[in-house]
């Protein structure tokens, strides 16, 4: 059968089992094969590819033995171990992450199981972290029992993960210290509780294509709905040291058909990105729609910005769903305002030259940093909030960033606009916190703008063009320079 009449087959909902000869898979036109792929998880997945990051809660000595493991105990691989991070070291960690606009965060600790201690550790940390961020919070501990599972929900934990990192045939070979039904009985706990299971597992293990079919086939037959599929990075020490890394080839092929036999899962490249061209773009085109980014356990991933970047090249939505009240496009706004509607809103509360070349300033500083942080379709979107961000500033300074909030929303402007502006006077004059990484960065440059115009307009030239930052640096510490400054209102 032609792969893409059997990706429409299954868009209008075919389902493939046990009984139906996958091997075509294993003989079909790779090119064509992930073309239907893409058409599946375009269909039922959209454009959003979901965005997880993870931090290792505590680093080697593992007494299981599975052989890919850095962690584990039984091998010499030189590991850098670690008791459980702090709470507050594993919490700033997820701020951080979220902060670069990532959907989901998750503690990984090696192990069977937690130790009573540790696990109420976990706990601790999982409510701190739900008391202060706002992404998704996942985890991954091993074999936990049923009343542990329902205290990790009740702490916020949404998503749990518990590979099954092969076929039943092959696992043996792979782990000898716990089973497979072990992690299919740890797995069956965990969706009881409710909660969302994340499981895959790992190829280039020395498995067979017949074993891979066999492990898209029984996370199908669990109903998993997050499956992240690691090609094997070979590390020194471990009994797979010398295993040969898989093609670029290989592992699209079964990323595609992953998403064949799972056509609403989130299909998610872990591990080995590396091993494809740019960190596996071409997979995002074959049936991939997330991805675990920044820093894998041992093993080096992508960057976070490097993906973001990658992904609104290939068009992908990678906006959160904790943003999508504020920034989500249409959500809230009742216009997507034009550059020449904002700067007739701004003219009419500002004509001091000054304030009117500051937010031009600001307006293209913002927009070059959209590019340069891969928002290139939000370019205008982000240099309409740094020209208004000081629209109240002249008229109102006593209210700024709380006036401009009510002129704005008398004129129907995209609630995403207020927030941003208002964002920048966050611990001045509003509670208002930055939380994207576009009010950040306006936070930033507003308050580097502003004192590099500040120098310039003071000079007989009017220019920053033969301006130095020693210069402003010396006219900073300067009592004359600053008393001047203030006489003239800036």
């Amino acid at each position: 059968m032609a792969m893409l009449a059997l990706a429409n087959e299954i868009i209008d909902g075919r389902r493939l089992s046990r009984e139906d000869d996958l091997h075509i898979f294993l003989k079909c036109d790779l090119e064509e094969l992930c073309k239907g792929a893409d058409l599946i998880r375009e269909h039922f997945c959209g454009s959003k590819v979901d965005l997880c990051t993870i931090i290792n809660g505590k680093s080697g000595r593992c007494g299981e033995n599975c052989k890919y493991c850095a962690q584990s105990a039984h091998h010499k691989t030189g590991i850098e171990e670690y008791s459980y991070l702090p709470v507050e070291t594993i919490v700033k960690n997820a701020l951080a992450n979220e902060s670069e606009g990532v959907d989901r965060f998750a503690i990984v600790t090696a192990g069977r199981g937690l130790s009573d201690e540790d696990f109420q550790h976990t706990i601790r940390a999982y409510r701190e972290m739900k008391k202060r961020c706002k992404l998704s919070l996942c985890a991954s501990h091993g074999f936990l029992t049923a009343e542990q599972f329902h205290e990790l929900h009740e702490a916020g934990v949404e998503s749990y993960h518990e590979n099954i990192e092969t076929s039943r045939r092959y696992f043996p070979y792979i782990c000898t210290t716990h089973t497979y039904d072990q992690k299919i009985e740890s797995i069956k706990l965990a969706q009881k509780e409710g909660f969302c299971v994340c499981s895959g597992g790992i190829i280039g293990m020395g498995e067979t294509w017949e074993d891979r079919l066999d492990m898209a086939v029984s996370l199908a037959e669990l109903h998993i709905e997050s499956i992240p599929i690691n090609a094997l990075m070979p590390i020194k020490g471990t009994p797979l040291e010398n295993r040969e890394t898989l093609s670029e080839q290989d592992i699209l092929r079964t990323v595609a058909f992953f998403r064949y036999i799972n056509p609403t899962a989130n299909i998610r490249l872990a591990a080995g990105r590396c091993l494809m061209q740019k960190d596996g773009e071409r997979a995002f085109e074959s049936g991939a729609s997330a991805t675990i980014t920044g820093n894998m356990l041992t093993t080096s991933g992508s960057t976070i910005r490097g993906d973001k970047e990658m992904l609104l090249r290939l068009g992908r939505d990678i906006m959160p769903e904790y943003y999508a009240g504020i920034f989500k496009k249409g959500k809230r706004g009742t216009n997507r305002m034009t550059r020449e509607e904002a700067w007739n809103l701004l003219t009419e509360y500002n004509q001091d030259e000054f304030h009117l070349e500051h937010a031009q300033i600001v307006e293209q500083t913002m927009r070059y940093f959209a590019n340069k942080l891969g928002y290139g379709d939000e370019t205008d979107f982000w240099g309409i909030v740094g020209l208004l961000h000081d629209l109240d500033f002249e008229r109102y300074p006593g209210e700024h960033c709380i006036k401009e909030q009510e002129i704005m929303r008398e004129r129907g402007v995209d609630e995403r606009i207020i927030h941003a502006t208002a964002s920048h006077g966050y611990g001045i004059t509003v509670d208002i916190q930055p939380e994207h990484e576009m009010e950040k960065v306006l936070y930033a440059v507003d308050e580097l703008t502003g004192l590099i115009g500040a120098v310039a307009i003071m000079r007989p030239s009017k220019s920053v063009q033969d301006l130095e930052l020693k210069s402003v640096k010396k006219k900073y510490k300067s009592k004359k320079f600053c008393c001047r400054l203030l006489q003239r209102g800036h």
